[in-house]
């Protein structure tokens, strides 16, 4: 099998789920988990599409910015780890994160990093909310999130420059051209950089709450479609990034010195397609594709004194993974009112650092992944639509479950409205990290559990929405429940040693011993409801999310089952068409997050609770047109009420108390400016 990849990959046979023209052209076409490109108030799926024009009107120079202002998203921000997300009540490890249909690697803490995605060569950001294993196996738990790239280009000749400027210390640039030599072929090129200076707040140490960071992007592609929509691909990108993170000062009356750390991260991610339609009921779609993710932290002991570092040679890790994969599609249409759809889907994936080793083994594991799905989707009459879907795998390490789906929507024509309903499986396979790490110091006791299996997950989604057209204006609203049910959650417990050796969970905190065990069962419930007006001069969204988490063990400790968070996302934009005018705001409440935990007084296991506080996340855009289109300026306050850091409060059965800790939530409000051309 693994010769017949490499064949495959020699050759260059490279084939995506369908993307016509009208994709890069039309802003509502959605493409991931479809037969085909489909208008999105069409799909049996729940999805959101963020196109170009709303990626540049809210100012974003990462997919963590684009993101932090949607519905039913949350965004967390970590020095080290970068931007993460949730979403459905689910953290970003159920969450499959795609480039162009290819998944990404690299995950820290079992998050991927959104703040290392620059948005310079992003066409659209499709969400498909609700699981989708069905198509791309495990992860896919909470959703899907594809990013899209540029590709195309309206215009033989098409060069694309932008400059921005921060008063936090960052600029970001970026540069791209395309070129089509003639109707059949685009060819595209560009690259960007965004630097930031670090962050100390009111901290006169030399450890800042945001670390110094610099990154760089680079993009390629090339793109072959005939009159009938015969289309190959072939993409590649490349990102580069470097953060200091500079030790406190040691010794500051004599010969100063500190531990200071650099994380250098590398990713290559590669696709290519080929889209077939043979006629009107028959296509062939293959996506193959390539990630490579590599992360090394460097440790240097500074001489305050001279500047000199020494490295420590024993602090260095270097943690490389990389996955390939082949995803094959055939769909036909059997009858007018019913399509069929089979595939198949290899993956292939390593993971290499010293801290996965043992005495056994070398520092190289790896993991195969071998799927067949089939869908059908029937429209039993010109209102109800179904869709059933199976999915069966062979894995080299774990058991995966059959997996189940079914989508169905009803139309009301007269209304311009639809109702969603679906029940699907879902599972995560444990990683590398979870199965293998040896984390082992002075602070430190971390050892990987190889008898984990997949988490498994029921999920559960219903869904109204409707648009009211009228003489100028248009009003889109509805709303969404969701129930998750993740059986066998994996999570980090410490644990005693049994007579024969094996790995006993306990909540007893004196062992300072960890591994990760399947004992959790988790479940998040909620509801969403969103709204936009819209006319030639004003959008007004306004959105909320209701979001409920299981408390662990609620019957034992006589506490509430679910704890409540309820979100609101609002935008406000104003658009003057005759001055090329865009006034936008988005504001997004967090509401405060309560978690349990266990700890032990005087012998006993309690269960403590621990409250992050709300806070309210605010930016403003203005944006003007110039030289019919081809140049843009805008302005911008990001976090414009400079919220920080917000408070942590504990308390536990037997006492509350007020703590001191903080979490970072950013670095300060800051304005920018930034100018776009386009010719």
């Amino acid at each position: 099998m693994k010769q017949l990849f490499s064949l495959l990959l020699t050759c260059q046979i490279w084939i995506l789920v369908a993307q016509q023209d009208s994709v890069y052209h039309t802003e509502n076409v959605l493409i991931t988990g479809q037969y085909q490109p489909t208008d999105i108030r069409n799909a049996l799926h729940q999805a959101k599409i963020i196109g170009a024009s709303e990626i540049q009107r809210r100012g974003a120079v990462t997919v963590g910015d684009v993101l932090a202002q949607e519905s039913n998203i949350r965004i967390q921000n970590d020095p080290i780890l970068g931007t993460s997300m949730s979403l459905n009540g689910l953290s970003g490890r159920n969450i499959k994160f795609l480039i162009n249909g290819v998944p990404m690697v690299g995950r820290q803490n079992g998050n991927i990093d959104l703040s290392q995605l620059n948005v310079f060569n992003i066409q659209r950001i499709e969400i498909i909310e609700g699981p989708m294993a069905i198509m791309y196996g495990s992860d896919a738990i909470a959703g899907v999130v594809n990013i899209i790239t540029k590709q195309h280009s309206l215009k033989k000749w098409q060069t694309d420059l932008q400059a921005r400027m921060e008063t936090r210390a960052a600029q970001v640039g970026s540069a791209s051209l395309s070129f089509q030599p003639n109707a059949k072929n685009t060819i595209r090129i560009g690259g960007g950089y965004n630097t930031f200076a670090g962050w100390a707040g009111n901290d006169t140490s030399r450890d800042w709450l945001w670390n110094p960071k610099k990154q760089g992007n680079a993009q390629a592609s090339w793109t072959f479609q005939t009159p009938k929509n015969i289309k190959i691909n072939v993409t590649a990108d490349g990102m580069s990034e470097q953060v200091s993170n500079l030790g406190e000062v040691r010794r500051p009356q004599f010969k100063p010195y500190s531990f200071d750390e650099n994380y250098l991260t590398r990713r290559i991610h590669t696709s290519a397609s080929l889209d077939l339609p043979i006629n009107n009921k028959h296509f062939v779609s293959v996506v193959l594709g390539t990630d490579n993710y590599f992360r090394r932290k460097d440790s240097y002991r500074t001489d305050l004194t001279t500047n000199e570092q020494v490295l420590q040679a024993a602090e260095v890790d270097t943690s490389v993974f990389d996955m390939k994969m082949l995803r094959a599609v055939y769909a036909w249409q059997l009858i007018p009112s019913f399509n069929l759809q089979t595939g198949i889907n290899l993956q292939f994936d390593s993971g290499k650092g010293k801290r996965f080793a043992d005495s056994t083994h070398s520092n190289v594991r790896r993991m195969e992944d071998y799927a067949f799905f089939l869908t059908g989707k029937w429209a039993i009459s010109s209102r109800l639509s179904t869709e059933i879907g199976l999915r069966t795998a062979y894995n080299t390490k774990f058991d995966i479950p059959i997996i189940p789906s079914l989508h169905a929507k009803y139309t009301f024509p007269k209304q311009n409205a639809s109702l969603k309903a679906s029940y699907s499986s879902g599972f995560r396979s444990p990683d590398f990290k979870e199965l293998y790490f040896q984390f082992v110091d002075f602070n430190h006791n971390i050892i990987g559990n190889q008898a984990l299996t997949p988490e498994k997950a029921h999920t559960f989604q219903a869904g109204y929405d409707k648009t009211s057209s009228f003489k100028n204006s248009s009003l889109t609203w509805g709303g969404r429940l969701f129930f998750n049910d993740i059986q066998d959650k994996i999570e980090l417990y410490e644990y005693l040693l049994g007579a024969s050796g094996e790995k006993i969970p306990v909540t007893d905190t004196s062992t300072l011993l960890y591994s990760y065990f399947n004992i959790d069962h988790y479940q998040t419930l909620g509801t969403t409801l969103n709204t936009k007006w819209k006319n030639a001069w004003l959008t007004l969204g306004l959105n909320s999310t209701t979001t409920g988490y299981l408390t662990p063990n609620y019957e034992t400790y006589k506490v509430a089952r679910y704890t409540w968070a309820i979100d609101f996302q609002g935008e406000l934009s104003v658009q003057i068409p005759k001055l090329l005018t865009n006034i936008s705001t988005y504001h997004h409440w967090n509401d405060k997050q309560v978690s349990y935990y266990y700890e032990k007084v005087n012998g006993e296991d309690l269960l403590a609770q621990r409250i992050i506080r709300g806070y309210l996340s605010t930016d403003v855009i203005i944006s003007q047109s110039f030289w019919k289109q081809r140049m843009n300026l805008s302005v911008g306050a990001r976090n414009l009420f400079n919220v920080q850091q917000v408070a942590v409060v504990g308390s536990s059965a037997r006492q509350s108390h007020l703590s001191d800790s903080q979490i970072n939530i950013g670095p300060g409000r800051s304005f920018w400016g930034a100018l776009d051309l386009h010719f």
